[in-house]
């Protein structure tokens, strides 16, 4: 598979960098030309004809200086070629490519980015074109006067810009990728016959009650369906001579009817409703530049699925409001930490773990963290 990046005016010289490694986990190499592979670490810079190979971990590269990122995947490999006019990277194996640029050239057909940027997912096996999609934002491929538009969860076929066909099994589609904690485009939601349960953990708060609402509960009410026939021996079967049995029928079918209704209906926190929220964190807690940068990264990440903060987000699995989080004085270092590990600093915790951020990014949201103290303020806007 091969990606086309015009226009990259940063690179003056044949002789400067074309890409360079910002982070690095896991064992990194640099292939320069067509010579062995060398260990690879933060800075380290690629040139045109060198490749960039992940083993068991995952590289971020700036890739014209910044103009676009490339995430690697373990076990993948990116090769640069072409000049300083089109910049060709072959990918094998998987990378999230990102950036401001508006368009790539994707093995001869147009890949657009929306407004703002956005980023697609590539996969390609070996003497494969591969297959694209888009994860965040908007994106379409272009050839000539046909348009095909990227949509979440539905990649396309590099050769023929046809979507791909699905692995389905004979329950449905096989998901081969594991799930992703920090993923800002999807919305977990239920089955819609377990929207009555989905509710009841918005009702019963983790982790004192939640036991009780989500097995108890039911559980109880199963077996009490289940004796019924032991218990009522009678053999009247006129409904209006059995009331009692016929209002807890009602109720329960009224109950589980409204709970449904409710889990259909509740709202979850966006990723984008929540990014047009910052300028107003900012302002009522006086957050640093560095701050409203980590203030950003919150409200995308999926932080909001589970936490709230200044009266948005979502409560689930007991986590707790963090707009006042920085008051508690733990330090850059505990949030950090926290962040990448969150049973290992806090054991039970049924947080998973952030780990896929860049150090400046861990940076960035713990500094927001540490800044969050509600009417105290914690930064200064703008500084």
């Amino acid at each position: 598979m091969a990606l086309l990046a015009s226009a990259l005016a940063s690179c003056s010289k044949k002789s400067e960098s074309i890409a360079e490694v910002v982070d690095a986990r896991g064992e990194v190499e640099r292939q320069a030309g067509g010579g062995a592979p060398e260990a690879a670490s933060k800075g380290t810079r690629y040139y045109f004809g060198d490749a960039a190979h992940t083993r068991d971990g995952h590289a971020t590269l700036d890739v014209a200086s910044g103009g676009a990122k490339v995430v690697m995947e373990d076990h993948t490999t990116v090769r640069f070629g072409g000049d300083l006019q089109k910049v060709q990277i072959d990918v094998e194996g998987q990378a999230d490519l990102s950036g401001s640029m508006a368009v790539y050239a994707l093995n001869g057909r147009d890949v657009r980015m929306g407004e703002g940027g956005g980023k697609v997912r590539v996969n390609a096996k070996a003497g494969t074109k591969g297959t694209v999609e888009v994860v965040d934002g908007k994106a379409r491929i272009t050839e000539g006067t046909e348009v095909y538009e990227l949509e979440l969860g539905k990649p396309r076929d590099l050769q023929t810009g046809k979507e791909a066909p699905g692995d389905a099994g004979v329950l449905g589609p096989r998901y081969t990728e594991e799930a992703d904690p920090g993923t800002t485009s999807f919305v977990p939601r239920p089955d819609w016959y377990f929207y009555f349960l989905f509710y009841l953990l918005r009702i019963f708060k983790w982790p004192e009650s939640v036991f009780l609402g989500t097995v108890g509960i039911p559980t109880i009410l199963l077996i009490l369906l289940i004796l019924v026939p032991f218990l009522d021996r009678r053999r009247e079967r006129r409904l209006v001579r059995r009331p009692v049995a016929v209002v807890a029928a009602l109720l329960v079918i009224a109950s589980m009817g409204v709970l449904t209704y409710k889990g259909a209906t509740a709202e979850e926190a966006l990723a984008g409703e929540n990014l047009a929220l910052v300028p107003q964190w900012v302002e009522q807690q006086g957050l640093s530049e560095q701050g409203e940068a980590g203030a950003r990264i919150f409200a995308q990440a999926g932080c909001m699925n589970c936490h709230t903060y200044l009266g948005a987000g979502s409560t689930n699995l007991g986590a707790p409001d963090l707009s006042e989080e920085g008051a508690k004085g733990r330090g850059v270092e505990f949030q950090i930490q926290h962040l990448k590990c969150p049973s290992c600093v806090t054991p039970g915790s049924p947080m998973p773990a952030f780990d896929k951020f860049t150090d400046e990014q861990y940076q960035q949201l713990a500094t927001f963290l540490e800044e969050s103290k509600g009417s105290q303020g914690g930064g200064e806007a703008g500084g």
